[in-house]
Parts: C-alpha cells; structure tokens; sequence
C-alpha cells in the first residue's frame, strides 16, 4: 500500500497511555506492507513542524507488532530533535531539564530506537546508533564535549558510548578553565542509573595531544537527591615522555592559589619520562577535606625552583609528588651552582599564614 500523508494541526497518542506528541503539520510518502504479526511502514521525505521547530528525515522505517515498536532512521540532526523533545508536554521536568542543559548538537548517522510497550514508552526501552561531531555542553559535572564521533547503546538500565575521535576536547568547568584538547582521542564510557543517582565510568581511555600520549580511567557519581558530599569523581591520568609545562593542564584551577602559584614557576625546563595525576573525592566547592588531589613527575635533567629566596636547583633526576598540598622531592643527582648534589630531598608544605614552606636535605 502505497501514500502520500500532508496533514495539518494533530495530535500522536496512542490508544492506551498518557504522552501525546502535537505537531502543527505533517507530510510524508510511505509503503506500507503486513508481514507474518507485524506491519511495516516505509516513510520518505518525512517532514513535520511544531511552533516554530521544523524537523526534516530524509528515511524512516517504523515495525510494529503487538504494543511493541522499532524505529530505524538515518542522517537525523540532534539540534532540532533536543528542541522537539524538549517541547513534548508529556516529558518529565527532570528530564526536560537535562536535554536543555546538554543541549547535544551535530548528527545521528544511524539510529535505532526500541519500545516495548508504546502505550508506557519509559518503561521498556533501547536505543542505539552512530554519532558524528557531537557536541554537548557539562551537566552537574559531567563533561561537555566537542568533535565526538562514535557508537551508543543505551536501554532503561543503562548502556555505554564508544568515542573514537580526532580534534576532540573536554570541558570540566568545575576544575579547569579550559576544555582539554587532543588530537586523537579513544575510550568507552558507561552508564548505570536507579532511582537515586547516575554513574559514568570508563575503562582505560588514550588520549592524544602536544604533551604526549595519555592513558585515563574516569568515573563520576551524580546524586538526584542532595547529599554531603555532592558530585564525586575519580579521575586517573597516566603520561609518559613529556614537557614539565604540560603539567598546567591537569592541575586543578580549584586548588590552593599559593600552591597553584608555586607550581607555576618551581618545576622549571627539563623533561618528564612519567607523570600522573589523580582526583578522588567530591567537586563540590570548599570540600577540599572531602577529596585527595595527587600530581607525580618522574623527571630527568629538570630545574627546580624550591623557594624564591633560594637559587634554582638544576639538573635534577628524581620524583616530584603533590599530595594535596604537601611536596615531596627526591633526587637521585642535582647540580646547585658548579657543585653536583647526590640524593638530595625537600619537603615544602602550606604554612600557618597560607604561605608555602620549605625544607631542604642532602
């Protein structure tokens, strides 16, 4: 059975159930066939409007049997497709809140959506495809990113995305100022979620950019509900043969200014063969006693500026480790002025007055 749909001013609803989708207009050429217990619906150049949001599917194929319903599609647009959900009157507020913070943006180059029972779409569901230039913006800490490329399936219990992208970044706007940028960029990042709060978890990620190439675990929990400690996150980075100026990209804007100060100007020219950086703990602000931010540097023919009242140290072959506030550094040779120093070490530390102090050994 071959049609031509142009209708105006109309309400989806099914049946049985309480969503209804209102569309100002709706046109589309379709065939439509019946198969052993099921019908099938062949649609092309589906177009409809609501408001002022127009919406364009080149294809469409929608399999119903029973209360259940498939909906393949391909080439869809995300921008037009959040503002569509957004404005459905049956959306949850929760969730309504959530798309418009997100606000995803680029294409689903394939999708396919699943429903167990159409009449309680929530109850039963899945849905999976291919994404390209994904951009999304930080929700409750949670990353906004740019450039994504990859592959999602996701279900009402929860599911798991694949990134595998190139000029790809980032944003933790609760911890850096700056989205992280890489050149290649590729993990898989899963999602659990009940009643109580949200999870997102990855395996081991690499990341490619100017400082190297990085290995990283990361997982945050959201609560629905307010809690103590707020959002938590672990976030576990692993670099080899770099530059000790990179550093500045993983160091937290969120930690003590006279640390941040420090950091800034101690570890001088030289090079990185191993470095890592760690946060576990809470985001929320002022809960510094509620997380442990660590920063390790193996470094080879490093300076290193202890305290501006003392000369620079030169040279050096050791460990830098960050541990919260305190600094540890051990070095198995360093070069003060024309003297070569063997395993020398320093300890400096967050004073009474908020002022870093400083202890030297050899």
């Amino acid at each position: 059975l071959d049609m031509d749909f142009d209708i105006s001013d109309l309400v989806l609803k099914p049946r049985e159930g309480d969503w209804s989708v209102p569309l100002d207009a709706l046109s589309f050429q379709a065939t439509l066939s019946e198969g052993k217990n099921r019908w099938t619906l062949f649609a092309n150049n589906l177009n409809f409007s609501f408001d002022e949001l127009e919406v364009s599917i080149p294809r469409v194929q929608l399999d119903t049997w029973g209360k259940s319903l498939r909906l393949r599609t391909a080439q869809l647009q995300l921008e037009p497709l959040n503002q569509l959900i957004q404005a459905l009157p049956s959306l949850p507020e929760t969730l309504g809140s959530v798309f418009a913070t997100l606000a995803p943006r680029g294409d689903l180059i394939r999708l396919q959506v699943s429903l167990g029972d159409f009449s309680n779409p929530l109850s039963e569901w899945d849905a999976e495809g291919n994404f390209d230039a994904l951009e999304v913006d930080s929700w409750k800490g949670a990353p906004g990113v740019t450039s994504g490329t990859g592959y999602f399936e996701l279900s009402e219990a929860g599911g798991y995305v694949v990134i595998d992208s190139q000029q790809f970044t980032m944003a933790f706007p609760t911890l850096y100022s700056q989205p992280l940028y890489y050149d290649d960029f590729y993990g898989t990042l899963n999602l659990n979620w009940d009643e109580q709060s949200l999870l997102l978890h990855s395996g081991v990620i690499t990341a490619t950019a100017v400082e190297g190439t990085a290995q990283a675990m990361f997982a945050l929990n959201i609560p629905f509900s307010k809690t103590e400690v707020g959002l938590e996150m672990d976030l576990m980075v692993g670099l080899a043969n770099s530059h000790p100026i990179h550093r500045v990209k993983y160091v937290p804007y969120t930690l003590n200014q006279n640390l941040l100060d420090w950091l800034s100007t101690a570890v001088g020219e030289g090079d990185v063969e191993q470095a890592g950086f760690v946060w576990r703990g809470s985001l929320r602000p002022g809960a510094s006693a509620l997380r442990t931010v660590q920063l390790m540097l193996n470094i080879d023919n490093t300076s290193l500026a202890y305290h501006p009242d003392w000369p620079t140290v030169s040279g050096v072959k050791g460990v830098v480790l960050i541990d919260d506030t305190d600094v540890s550094v051990w070095a198995e040779r360093a070069r003060l002025y024309e003297s070569i120093a063997d395993n020398l070490s320093a300890e400096a530390w967050m004073g009474d007055n908020g002022q870093m102090r400083c202890l030297l050994y050899t």
